[in-house]
């Protein structure tokens, strides 16, 4: 299904009967993270689908949504914005992986009105990015993302469903992933953190290669609950989904 925001085509999945206008338990927007696309959330739409209403959209110039690419977080918060509003979403879960996360954090630091809750999954305030690491991306983006996927996953985790994230990456163009780049390094979240008072949930694997934004992100949200994820690292959706389904549920429940 497509939607037109900010004058551009953005493909999104949404449960036929909510697009009839008729949901069920919680609304949960998810958002992937940076040069992934709205596929990575395949299982939990699945699951979510029996008694909440998910709705998972590509970001554009990713998946099937066109573009140009966003740049910034600050000008995803508003494309989010638009989107949450066009699709009568609010009041909504936020769900971000990664990247996404660090847009759901911005978005309820400047919406929480429109939310009920907050879940990241390996999302983090801030990012280490070099210009080095930018600029390995522009100019041999299979190598680089190749290097970069390796790192994001598991030690057990089965080498198909490495090859399977590579390949979906791999169709991102270098000019999104470039800017998706700039996005994490440009951005920090940290000294806002307090301001959220919302339900939030932080999820990370056991392995997570950046599990220290998850803790400081802890350490600045006392309300937080944190969930380690066994048998992941940062690619949890697709390492553990039948875990991280558990967790969310069990989270979606806990919320008025």
């Amino acid at each position: 299904m497509y939607a037109t925001i900010e004058g551009r085509r953005i493909n999104y999945i949404y449960p036929p009967e909510a697009e009839a206008g008729v949901k069920k338990g919680k609304t949960v927007l998810l958002i992937h993270g940076a040069t992934d696309n709205h596929k990575i959330w395949a299982r939990q739409i699945q699951h979510l689908s029996q008694e909440h209403t998910p709705i998972a959209l590509d970001l554009p110039g990713r998946g099937e949504s066109e573009g140009p690419p966003i740049q910034g977080i600050s000008e995803f918060r508003e494309f989010i914005r638009a989107f949450a509003e066009v699709m009568n979403l609010a009041p909504f879960v936020i769900c971000g992986h990664s990247m996404g996360g660090t847009i759901s954090l911005d978005y309820a630091i400047h919406y929480p009105d429109k939310l009920r809750g907050v879940i990241l999954v390996g999302g983090g305030a801030k990012w280490e990015v070099s210009d080095a690491d930018i600029e390995s991306l522009r100019q041999d983006l299979p190598n680089a993302l190749k290097d970069m996927a390796e790192a994001m996953f598991a030690k057990q985790t089965p080498s198909h469903i490495i090859e399977g994230a590579l390949k979906e990456i791999s169709s991102t163009s270098v000019e999104a992933v470039v800017a998706d780049m700039i996005a994490c390094k440009d951005v920090n979240l940290v000294d806002q953190l307090h301001e959220i008072k919302l339900p939030i949930l932080l999820i990370a694997g056991e392995e997570e290669p950046y599990i220290e934004e998850s803790r400081l992100i802890k350490s600045r949200i006392p309300q937080a609950q944190m969930e380690m994820i066994p048998g992941a690292a940062h690619e949890v959706p697709i390492e553990q989904p039948e875990r991280l389904n558990r967790v969310i549920s069990e989270f979606l429940r806990s919320l008025n």
